[in-house]
């Protein structure tokens, strides 16, 4: 692919942040989920808890056998089996009574079972395993309560282009609105793909407040200047010189319909094309829910942009490279399309819950990527 995606949030191996985790090696899917930044140095933090030496995984009766570990044992035994009761695990109890290393074959099929072929080869994925002393607090604002926590995200920003603008295009004059409807279909996915309307929401909540546009931070920034005994020619100037991101650049770069916060809609009533008809299904199953466990980062960035055209995907590419570099140079830590799912693993009730949302997430997000590779393009080629 052109320089242009190459050269997203490019990560150095020194000073990132590699959680420890309840089993060791290697995540599920690929390396570990680092954070970005090379001034932020790496502060493992111990387990808490005396070691259990003598446990047996609790509900699985093919594996009542004494454990005798210096590890704490009881968290991934307690995973395991909540984890069997939405999906059997008794095969993968055949080749070890490692709790460890029978988690991460056990998670690794389960995933499998219902994940999107192609988003698992074509994607760097991490899932980990986290006890709640280990979880970086330092990225989630408020953290409830767990023993455990799963952590799901890319590693790091993909190459890949689907320029949209074609198809949209046809979509809505053959149906009239389906065009909005499917990029709101894909900003809906809690797994953040880097829509219009998603990169222009990091925008507002990184540069402006959570506002429609910059004018409310702008005058914030001028009045000070203002108070520090700057003229008004000077102050306005040195005001404009700290915006980030301004709101014009949308304008230029992307049509305002596809960012707009009130340009977007959620209901379609037309006909579907078939190759829509599981995305919708999903989204359709998504917004029924009534509740929601899963945490944001702080500090996350789309590790996917999805563009009309290559104009909108280089400045999508650059906003995210503006961002995150700001947030470089004030040593913050960050994720790219992350989410992090608190498990209570003393009820097992509470934990097929955790399971079964984040089955739905993950087969949404799988959609959503489905019908994007239909769309795929080189960059150079498009």
């Amino acid at each position: 692919m052109a320089g242009i995606a190459a050269t997203v949030l490019e990560r150095s191996d020194e000073g990132t942040l590699d959680p420890v985790r309840f089993f060791t090696g290697k995540p599920f899917l690929c390396e570990a989920l680092i954070s970005g930044g090379t001034e932020c140095a790496a502060h493992p933090r111990p387990t808490g808890g005396p070691p259990a030496h003598y446990l047996t995984m609790p509900g699985l009766e093919s594996v009542q056998e004494l454990i005798q570990s210096p590890v704490d044992n009881e968290p991934p035994c307690r995973i395991l089996a909540g984890l069997n009761r939405i999906f059997p695990i008794q095969k993968y109890l055949a080749h070890s009574f490692e709790p460890q290393q029978v988690l991460t074959k056990a998670f690794h099929a389960w995933l499998e079972s219902f994940m999107s072929k192609q988003v698992l080869a074509r994607f760097g994925l991490s899932l980990q395993i986290l006890s709640a002393t280990e979880i970086g607090h330092e990225l989630f604002y408020e953290l409830p309560e767990a023993n455990a926590i799963i952590q799901f995200g890319f590693n790091d920003f993909e190459n890949v282009y689907f320029p949209l603008g074609d198809v949209l295009k046809t979509y809505d004059e053959q149906h009239p609105g389906l065009a909005r409807y499917v990029l709101q279909m894909l900003s809906d996915c809690p797994l953040h793909i880097g829509t219009p309307e998603i990169i222009y929401e990091m925008i507002s909540y990184f540069c402006w407040g959570g506002e429609d546009n910059e004018e409310v931070i702008l005058q914030e920034r001028y009045d000070e200047y203002l108070e520090m005994g700057e003229s008004e020619e000077d102050a306005r100037e040195a005001a404009y010189e700290t915006m980030v991101v301004r709101y014009a650049e949308f304008e230029e770069n992307l049509p305002e319909w596809t960012f707009q916060r009130s340009g977007q809609s959620s209901t379609y009533s037309g006909t579907i094309p078939p190759e829509l008809k599981n995305l919708r299904q999903c989204h359709i199953h998504w917004k029924k829910r009534k509740k929601l466990h899963y945490l944001y980062p702080d500090y996350v960035f789309p590790g996917i942009v999805v563009s009309l055209d290559q104009q909108g995907y280089a400045f999508s590419c650059d906003l995210i490279n503006r961002i995150g570099n700001d947030q470089i140079q004030c040593g913050a830590d960050y994720y790219f399309t992350t989410l992090a799912w608190p498990l209570p693993i003393h009820n097992s009730g509470e934990m097929q819950v955790v399971f079964r949302e984040i089955r739905q997430t993950l087969e949404y997000f799988s959609a959503c990527m489905d019908f994007l590779f239909m769309h795929e393009k080189e960059y150079s080629d498009a």
